[in-house]
């Protein structure tokens, strides 16, 4: 499959190339043929570096955190989407890699992309909304009303 990775941290330019096609491993697990993923700044870090005493990665490392994409296979203890579906998530931090043409991911880290939602807003909206989320409510424990 075509993806954009990179081969060493520090690495200025994304190596576009071709990578094997994931595979799905466990009966949670949904692959996604990826339409579109956005960039955000913590792509750069990782990419960098910068992040390396946190995060562990083995290269080479195809970037990205969110994705939009068509459910292309699922297993058979996912319930919450059917093949053909349109998808967004936040692929698992542990594994990252939506600049892609495919990607296998947790059935919880995506849903159903909303109709009032363009392709590109579903792109760029999971990792900030998550972030927003625990901003809001984990870390400034805001309440209704």
């Amino acid at each position: 499959m075509k993806a954009a990775y990179i081969e060493y941290y520090g690495q200025e330019k994304l190596t576009l190339g071709q990578l094997p096609k994931p595979k799905i491993t466990s009966a949670k697990q949904v692959l996604v043929k990826v339409l579109k993923a956005s960039v955000n700044p913590v792509d750069l870090k990782i990419q960098s570096g910068k992040l390396r005493p946190l995060l562990h990665f083995s290269m080479p490392l195809i970037l990205g955190n969110d994705y939009v994409g068509i459910v292309e296979d699922i297993e058979a203890d996912v319930k919450s989407v059917e093949i053909g579906q349109l998808v967004f998530g936040r692929i698992s931090k542990k594994q990252i890699g939506t600049f892609c043409e495919y990607l296998v991911d947790e059935e919880n880290n995506l849903a159903v992309v909303p109709s009032t939602l363009t392709l590109q807003e579903a792109a760029g909206l999971p990792l900030v909304g998550l972030i927003a989320y625990q901003a809001l409510f984990e870390k400034m424990k805001a309440k209704s009303g």
